[in-house]
């Protein structure tokens, strides 16, 4: 008897909250979030060639790893191998 009193008000609370999500979701962002992007140079970015990554990790006398990283913003773009 206590479970399924239990898993009813689980129930009812979860339909509360699925009926509220939506409300939040609707939210403007933060001004701040704003010059955050502008900061790091949003406004620019149709002019961004490539997007590379590149990390290099070693632990003394194990082993040594290192991993490299190019992207294309663009889909049109196909990178040329030579």
């Amino acid at each position: 008897m206590r479970n399924s009193r239990r898993l009813t008000v689980i129930g009812i609370l979860l339909c509360g909250v699925l009926v509220l999500a939506p409300n939040s979701w609707a939210q403007e962002r933060a001004p701040i979030l704003d010059q955050v992007a502008k900061t790091y140079g949003v406004d620019s970015w149709d002019k961004v060639e490539a997007v590379r990554y590149t990390w290099n990790g070693e632990i003394t006398g194990l082993f040594k790893a290192a991993h490299k990283w190019s992207g294309s913003p663009r889909p049109t773009r196909l990178p040329l191998r030579a």
